[in-house]
């Protein structure tokens, strides 16, 4: 479709707010999440979409659809972001984030920070650990060898 919407942005004179940058060097991307003033992510589906991390982690508000998996755990709607349905809603969101007071924004994007600090690889290991711990004892629970001061290694 990239040639039918470079012909819209044309044809509706958007040049000044739309540019397709195309492939971008990793090292160049951090300089988009830096002057971005929110981080969209259409998919119809994505597994997880770690660049929802990057986004966050650069303090972004979030717009993204149902189909990103991450939703569940990365996006409070109305707090650090908004989660669209269909093209509508979508077009609804963008007229209320643009309409939004930069200091507003700024608050989703400090929420998302917020928000991401729980998914640090230290946070994840440890509840990793946790959750490991736990079931090493509900099995011993179950087999009836469960002694309360048993002290548990992995």
């Amino acid at each position: 479709l990239k040639g039918a919407l470079i012909q819209y942005v044309r044809d509706n004179k958007l040049e000044e707010w739309v540019e397709f940058k195309g492939f971008v060097k990793t090292d160049e991307l951090f300089q988009f999440y830096q002057e971005a003033d929110a981080f969209i992510l259409p998919s119809l589906f994505e597994g997880w979409g770690a660049v929802l991390n990057e986004a966050m982690g650069f303090g972004l508000p979030i717009i993204t659809s149902e189909g990103v998996m991450a939703n569940e755990e990365l996006v409070r709607d109305g707090i650090n972001g908004y989660i669209f349905k269909d093209s509508d809603h979508l077009l609804s969101i963008l007229n209320k984030m643009i309409s939004m007071s930069g200091e507003k924004r700024a608050e989703m994007g400090e929420s998302s920070m917020k928000i991401i600090t729980l998914w640090h690889p230290e946070k994840l290991s440890s509840c990793l650990y946790q959750f490991l711990v736990d079931l090493k004892k509900q099995r011993l629970i179950k087999s009836g060898s469960y002694a309360p001061m048993e002290v548990f290694s992995l």
